[in-house]
């Protein structure tokens, strides 16, 4: 079903819209054989329990074709017709619904990854200067000290202790001030 909806560039939540109203087939499919085989005389029994024993093989299908004659045919009722518009207006109620979902679900992610981050903070500045010290200078090591202090940024932010990171961040800037790719990086962020 989801390739069918991917390959015809359909909406999948009109597809959910309109299957909301739709029977569950699977309750529909839900048989108590048990109460069923109650049903079949005697002799019927005893028959199908020798050809089980004898081995044949339609014995199986043969039973359930005899118990759907016992089942009681439930149809399901039909929903009530919906018009397009209906179904559009649905569709964009669950997709509204499925973006602020998904939003919350990235706002917790965040919030536990800051949480994660504050308990080893100082480790992490300590990484970017260690970084900056021992690695050569190149930009891919500028990038990756950047990275890192981009995610102290977020927590400073998540924290509110903005003048800390700032006064924390002036510090490096002006141990490596004779750098100016990597400055150049901070001064793009509006670091310093």
């Amino acid at each position: 079903m989801q390739n069918f909806v991917q390959v015809f560039e359909i909406d999948p939540f009109l597809v959910q819209a309109t299957a909301e109203a739709s029977p569950d087939l699977k309750k529909a499919l839900t048989v108590d054989y048990r109460e069923l085989i109650g049903r079949l005389p005697r002799e019927e029994c005893d028959d199908f329990l020798a050809r089980l024993a004898e081995g044949d093989p339609g014995v199986g299908l043969a039973l359930r074709k005899c118990l759907s004659a016992y089942r009681p045919q439930e149809r399901p009722q039909p929903a009530g017709r919906r018009t397009i518009q209906q179904l559009l207006q649905r569709a964009e109620q669950l997709e509204k619904a499925e973006k602020k979902r998904q939003a919350e679900a990235a706002r917790q992610k965040h919030i536990a990854e800051m949480k994660t981050l504050a308990a080893r903070e100082a480790q992490v500045w300590q990484q970017v200067e260690t970084l900056l010290d021992t690695g050569r200078k190149i930009a891919s090591v500028y990038d990756e000290a950047t990275a890192l202090l981009e995610k102290l940024k977020q927590l400073a932010d998540f924290q509110d202790t903005r003048d800390s990171f700032r006064a924390h961040l002036q510090q490096l800037a002006q141990k490596y001030a004779s750098r100016p790719s990597l400055i150049d990086r901070w001064r793009k962020r509006g670091w310093v």
